[in-house]
């Protein structure tokens, strides 16, 4: 499972979901994927570190300091690591509007809507908590 960080602001949050997930399959390996450098808000390997996050999960980094997660600006080692994760969770509304629609089955988005463009698309209120899995209409 590889699970895309969002906010640096969030990451205790991250934290503590990734507990329970660890909690219910102690044996799933899990990779938590922060920004390659300092992008806006976004959590890097710095604030994984201060949190211990590094205790729960492999953490690695995207590659990129690009808003949201733009595939072909990333690395290598992260494209092959999303190609070859079995599940997805990608927070943030950033990575939903960069990953929406990939070529990947089991990619799933946690984030809150806010801008009318994305709730058109999800088909949800303005701020509205959105999970959801992703819809497969294009090809990398």
């Amino acid at each position: 499972m590889r699970y895309l960080g969002d906010n640096a602001g969030e990451i205790v949050f991250d934290k503590l979901l990734i507990e329970q997930i660890r909690k219910r399959f102690p044996a799933l390996e899990l990779s938590f994927v922060v920004k390659g450098s300092p992008v806006l808000n976004d959590v890097t390997y710095a604030d994984a570190q201060e949190v211990g996050m590094p205790e729960l999960a492999r953490v690695i980094d995207n590659g990129d300091a690009s808003p949201g997660t733009v595939l072909p600006r990333t690395s290598k080692a992260f494209r092959s690591a999303f190609a070859e994760a079995d599940v997805i969770l990608s927070k943030g509304q950033g990575n939903y509007e960069s990953l929406s629609g990939v070529e990947k089955e089991h990619l799933f988005f946690l984030f809150t809507a806010k801008c009318d463009t994305v709730c058109v698309d999800a088909g949800v209120p303005k701020r509205s908590i959105v999970c959801m899995k992703n819809r497969i209409i294009n090809t990398i």
